[in-house]
């Protein structure tokens, strides 16, 4: 998402939902706002948060949860690309004896989520993100001289 959608996302949210973005408040609070907006959904289009928004509105009388959106914005991905987030492939990388490594099993080195989730290497059952996540900070120690 662009500056300039989150701005067009705040005064639609303002005419869409004006007792919960409430017209002239102060200034900080809009730009604090915004700033949360863009920060929010900087990973998708403008043209994606705004039909997911608009999909929102139309089907439901309570404001959106950051959730709901996202949960919209997936949906819309998946009804024009006909492909799910579970046909997306994740590989899982070690830090092993000060090398950045990827797991394999029986020649692969790419799962889909369910089959991630469920190998016998992963044995707290990590979504792909999480085990990124702390693969990441391990990375981040080791390369600082700490303990991997």
């Amino acid at each position: 998402m662009t500056q300039q959608g989150a701005v067009q996302l705040y005064e639609y949210l303002g005419a869409a939902w004006p007792l919960v973005i409430k017209p002239g408040v102060d200034e900080q609070w809009k730009r604090n706002k915004i700033k949360e907006l863009f920060r929010t959904y900087k990973t998708y289009t403008d043209q994606e948060v705004l039909e997911a928004f608009n999909k929102w509105t139309n089907e439901n009388e309570k404001f959106p949860t950051t959730k709901n959106i996202i949960n919209e914005i997936r949906w819309l991905r998946v009804k024009q690309g006909g492909k799910t987030e579970n046909e997306e492939l994740h590989q899982a990388p070690i830090w092993k004896n000060g090398r950045e490594c990827l797991i394999s099993k029986d020649g692969k080195i790419q799962w889909k989520r369910v089959e991630f989730v469920n190998q016998i290497w992963n044995p707290e059952k990590l979504q792909p993100e999480e085990w990124e996540r702390r693969f990441k900070e391990t990375r981040a120690r080791a390369l600082k001289g700490g303990k991997a």
